[in-house]
């Protein structure tokens, strides 16, 4: 194990080695990174409550530090969360999703407005032909809002071939239907060897998924039981929030929470997901176990049972429904279709033949 430790004589950073050192050394110092004390400054007398064991790490960081998110019991470790901060980045573009409408009201042209004042779409992924690289496949996770600026809407788009979270679309001002329309854009726009898998959070939300079949878009989230059979008849797309020790919202993040541990891992045994976005990081802090329920949320909605708040966890719940919807999207084969400039005569010839696709099947751009 490797620690980094400041000289109190020229303040020049040092590696010292824990395993190298004599024990009356190793007593001076914790070799956590400061995971134990939430990342704060240590001091002489922090470090003498540290070693009273009767002190919990809940307790300490109520009593002493004062840290809400440490005062109850959070559901992604502190330690991860570290780890995951030390991956962020800002992402490489930000912009919006510009699309047009044909004649018969359908998602006609797509593209990505660079800049400007709504930026509304991070995209953390490379961008090739100013489009996701073709030969990946991905998937695409709501979870939304009204539109009335309380809270936000959101889609992640997740590379389900190298288990990054290239693009989170976040806006509080679109309604449902509006919304809907952006997705769908969206969907055509991100692309790859099968069209993205659209999964979304369908509690009380009817309008969205009557929006994506009047534009046509078919390639969805179909619900599966506990045995992971999907739902045949019914009220079957997009995923729907429980609460409960068995409740599909527990389910999804732990699954999550695996996930994220896995990504930090060279040689992952199972579904990894990569995460560069600070902001998420600090909302995934604020999940807690709630008390008297076996339920989780953000912390700021222990006490809140009037209605809406300015945060409610919106990008997390977003992500990790994406991550739990890759069971039902395979990786893209890495082949690319090959690029036509849009002007070009094979661009055209393509778009005609698409478009007479899409009239045979009755305006439907993909299904299942």
């Amino acid at each position: 194990m490797i620690k980094i430790v400041q000289q109190f004589e020229n303040n020049i950073p040092v590696k010292l080695i824990e395993s190298e050192l004599p024990d009356e050394y190793k007593k001076l110092f914790y070799w956590d990174a400061n995971i134990s004390n939430f990342g704060m400054p240590r001091t002489q007398w922090l470090d003498k409550f540290e070693r009273d064991k009767a002190i919990t790490l809940r307790g300490k960081s109520q009593n002493i530090l004062c840290i809400d998110s440490g005062s109850t019991d959070m559901f992604f470790q502190f330690g991860l969360l570290e780890k995951l901060r030390d991956k962020t980045r800002q992402p490489y573009y930000k912009g919006d999703i510009g699309y047009t409408l044909d004649k018969d009201g359908y998602v006609y042209d797509t593209w990505f407005e660079n800049g400007g004042d709504n930026n509304i779409l991070s995209w953390w992924g490379v961008l090739k032909n100013a489009r996701p690289f073709q030969g990946h496949n991905f998937v695409v996770g709501c979870d939304l809002s009204k539109g009335t600026g309380t809270t936000n809407s959101v889609a992640a788009v997740l590379n389900v071939n190298t288990n990054e979270i290239e693009g989170l679309l976040i806006t509080p001002y679109l309604s449902v239907i509006d919304f809907a329309e952006k997705v769908v854009a969206l969907c055509e726009w991100v692309g790859g060897n099968t069209p993205p898998l659209l999964i979304w959070e369908e509690n009380g939300a009817p309008d969205f998924l009557k929006r994506v079949d009047e534009l046509g878009y078919y390639n969805l989230f179909v619900k599966e039981d506990k045995s992971g059979k999907k739902n045949k008849s019914g009220n079957k797309y997009g995923w729907r929030s429980t609460s409960g020790p068995n409740g599909t919202k527990v389910e999804v993040m732990n699954y999550l929470d695996g996930s994220l541990h896995e990504g930090l891992k060279e040689n992952p045994r199972f579904a990894a997901l990569k995460l560069y976005d600070e902001q998420t990081i600090n909302e995934l802090e604020s999940y807690v176990w709630f008390e008297g329920r076996v339920d989780i949320g953000p912390a700021s909605m222990q006490t809140e049972t009037s209605g809406a708040k300015a945060s409610h966890g919106d990008r997390v719940i977003a992500i990790s429904i994406t991550n739990y919807g890759r069971r039902q999207q395979q990786p893209g084969n890495g082949q690319e279709s090959r690029f036509y400039s849009e002007n070009s005569f094979m661009a055209r010839k393509e778009a005609k033949e698409r478009k007479d696709e899409r009239q045979k099947s009755g305006g439907k751009l993909w299904w299942m």
